[in-house]
């Protein structure tokens, strides 16, 4: 009998705390681990109810309303810690009018269990 730990793991090297995200608001690191545990592991369609859409590994989809229950954080503070994120680098996003495609930029190197 198999006690897994449900929805599987992401990996954290400990290298974060020497990276510029770790000198960032407290707010703008809980986002980003945020993000690390609800991109995808591996590529998905997913229909936004007019078309099909390819969720590539290392990306979701969400709303800021959504991040910010799912991190603990206001609306506001979620806008600013996204701005903050894409400041440096760590994540892209794809606006619309329904829906937002965030986009890890180097998910698949820290990701990837070869690297450690």
């Amino acid at each position: 009998m198999g006690g897994g730990i449900p929805d599987g793991a992401v990996l954290v090297a400990r290298a974060i705390t020497n990276s510029s995200l770790w000198t960032m608001r407290m707010a703008d690191r809980i986002l980003a681990i945020t993000c690390i545990c609800m991109a995808n592991w591996k590529q998905k369609k997913w229909f936004d109810g007019e078309r099909a859409n390819v969720i590539e590994r290392g990306q979701f989809i969400t709303s800021l309303e959504n991040l910010a229950e799912a991190a603990k954080l206001s609306l506001q503070t979620v806008r600013t810690s996204m701005k903050n994120l894409e400041k440096v680098g760590f994540l892209t996003r794809k606006v619309t009018h329904r829906w937002t495609l965030v986009t890890l930029c180097k998910y698949d190197h820290y990701q990837k269990i070869s690297n450690y």
